[in-house]
Parts: C-alpha cells; structure tokens; sequence
C-alpha cells in the first residue's frame, strides 16, 4: 500500500503546489539524531520559517495513525515542502523537491545490505533522489562513496549537527551518585543470532556478570549501556537482574521519554566503550579515552565487514579480548585522560574538518540557501 501511494504521487507529482519556504524534516530516533538540533536552531533563528516534522519507521515509511487518508495527507504535505531533509535517505521525491541527505553515522563498516538484491535497489534509490549529501570532511565523503557510487559533486563536508552536542553542557545527571561514568555503546549485529536474549557480556566467553558488577561498585562506577535501536527488541528487564545496582540501561523509547538526545549525554561520561560502533569517531570530538572490545572481532569482519582496516590501526585506545583485560583497561583509562591522545589527535584531523561545534549553523544556513534559491 505504501508504495503504491508514493507510485501515485510520483505520477501526480506535476499537479502538486511547493511551499516555498517549507523545509520537511524525516526523524528516524533520538540515538544521534541530526535532525532534532537543525529544527531547534530553526525554529530558535528562523521562525518565519515553515518547518514540517515527520517521524519514520525502520523501514523508512512515515508513522502515521495508519488510515489511509492520514497517510496520504502526510506524504502531500511532504511533496509540498520545497527541502526535504533526511538521515536514512529519502524515499520519494519530485523534480521541484530538493533533498539533504545527513546520514545516521560516520562510515566505518561496509554497507551489510550490500549482500541482496531489496538493499541494491535501495542505495540505488538514495542515490538517484539524493540532491545533496552531507559528510564530516573529504575523507569521510570517499569512505561514504565506497559505498554509494554518486556522483562525488554531491557531498558537502559540513559536519554532523548533533556533534554540536559534544560542545555545550547540560545538568550532570550522574556524578553526584558515582565517581565515574562509563558509557557503553555497541553497534548492531544483523548477521548474527538474533533469537538469543540480548545480555551484557561485552562478547566474551569469561564474562562474569557478577564479579563484572562488585568490580562497578567497588570503583564507584556507573555503567551506562545503550542499545542499539536495532537491537532493543531483543533486550527484556530480566537481563538487568544480574546488576542490581550500577547498570543504567538506555533505549531509543527511553530517551524519548526523557526528551533528551543520546548524544546530549555523551559529555557526561569518562571513557566509551565499544566495538565497531562508529560512534567512537564523535567521540573524539570529546578527546576521552575509549575501550575497544574486539573478543569477535574476525567473525563480524566476515559477516559484515569494516572499511577501516587493519581495526587495531583505526582504534584510538586499547583493543580488549578477554574479560581480565578489559577490567584491566578500565581502571587505566578512568586514572589516565591522556591514555591514547596522541592516537585520538591524530584521528580526530583525518575525520573530522571541523571541531568548533558551529555544524548545526553550517548545516541550517545550506538549507536556507537551497529554501532561498530559484
């Protein structure tokens, strides 16, 4: 059905009015979003501004009450908007829309949908509907277009908008209760067995949950885990009965609820630990150590894959494979803020153009740029 609906507006497409000073605006979630910090510096700086604000499914479709018509009066009013701004690439467009395209993440691992024939059609389809698209700099434009094919003309290396968020402070929500904040964030695993219950155990076969936890309250340490969006329907309260204390579990729904986005938080922690997640290259806008944990390393290499490699050479801190070790390196990173700087410097110049925390405004001026032109 909902295809056919985008089919009959591409037809219709000539009889559909633009408003000329309306920007759409697709919000996947609040785990990164670029979108959330671009509407609130609009509406802050811009109010005569027509800001349209749809949210979408991980499909991509528009969420909507499900009626038809309601669904219809969506994607009109979407058709109706002279900029269309997106993060997982738009989906349907016209001759008199214009698309930015700012992307969900730094390009660190090879595109897995690559592997069938419904994802070719999808890059294909970004490709052929994205105007233009948004990167951190020249090097993260070729990472992206090892992947996309387009036209290299079309990437404009502005910077992400919620990095901005790594440069303002917000009330700390945590170090009163404990002396250190740990931040856990591993990427998705769609290749792998994804029927299991979703536990913390870091991928490693020594994992003690217990002795993991008397290791958390001994030091004093707070360990927040965030789930990948992609992997929250495998989580249940139950695995969080193994800590009673200590844990603080972080989903898309929940950060929703708190109205705040995950990388607001980010500033609040001491050391991230991660895997192949990319969100370690924001991270080092924060210049803080990180923990790499790699016990899986060679399988997701061959299921998924990283453009980055070797991964001991694009990783900014210690590279854990046992469960001793990554105690072991936790304790370090906590008592050394210099542990791998001279790694995290480097880095952060390849991947990042800019570092001033103005990426909201570059990004925001762009669009009114495209708003303003014939």
């Amino acid at each position: 059905m909902v295809r056919f609906i985008q089919s009959v507006f591409q037809v219709f497409s000539v009889l559909i009015p633009v408003r000329e000073n309306r920007v759409a605006f697709l919000r996947r979630s609040f785990s990164g979003s670029n979108i959330t910090p671009l509407i609130d510096w609009m509406r802050a700086n811009h109010p005569e501004i027509d800001i349209l604000l749809l949210d979408s499914s991980p499909s991509g479709h528009l969420i909507g009450t499900g009626n038809l018509s309601s669904r219809i009066r969506q994607y009109l009013a979407l058709l109706q908007s002279k900029v269309i701004v997106t993060t997982h690439g738009p989906f349907i467009k016209t001759a008199k829309n214009k698309t930015v395209e700012l992307w969900h993440a730094f390009p660190t691992k090879k595109p897995s949908t690559l592997h069938n024939q419904r994802a070719l059609r999808r890059i294909k389809r970004i490709n052929r509907l994205t105007d233009h698209f948004v990167s951190y700099s020249d090097f993260s434009s070729l990472l992206h277009n090892s992947r996309n094919h387009m036209d290299f003309g079309k990437y404009v290396p502005l910077g992400a908008p919620r990095n901005d968020y790594l440069f303002s402070s917000m009330p700390d929500l945590y170090h009163k209760s404990y002396k250190k904040v740990i931040l856990y964030a591993p990427t998705f695993r769609e290749s792998f067995d994804n029927t299991k219950p979703l536990r913390l155990n870091f991928w490693f076969d020594d994992f003690s949950a217990e002795e993991f936890h008397n290791f958390l309250v001994q030091n004093e340490c707070l360990l927040i885990w965030k789930l990948h969006p992609n992997d929250e329907k495998r989580w249940s309260v139950a695995g969080q009965s193994e800590f009673p204390s200590n844990l603080l579990i972080l989903t898309d729904n929940k950060l929703r609820e708190m109205g705040v986005d995950l990388y607001q938080l980010l500033s609040l922690s001491d050391v991230l630990i991660t895997d192949f997640s990319s969100i370690y290259a924001d991270y080092l806008l924060l210049d803080r150590p990180m923990i790499f944990t790699a016990a899986d390393e060679l399988r997701f290499n061959e299921e998924r894959g990283l453009l980055l490699n070797p991964y001991d050479a694009w990783m900014p801190g210690p590279k854990c494979r046992n469960f001793a070790q990554l105690k072991e390196e936790i304790l370090r990173s906590l008592s050394d803020p210099a542990y791998f700087r001279l790694e995290r410097h480097f880095l952060r110049r390849i991947f990042h153009r800019y570092t001033d925390g103005g990426s909201t405004e570059r990004v925001g001026n762009f669009i009114l740029t495209l708003l303003r032109s014939k």
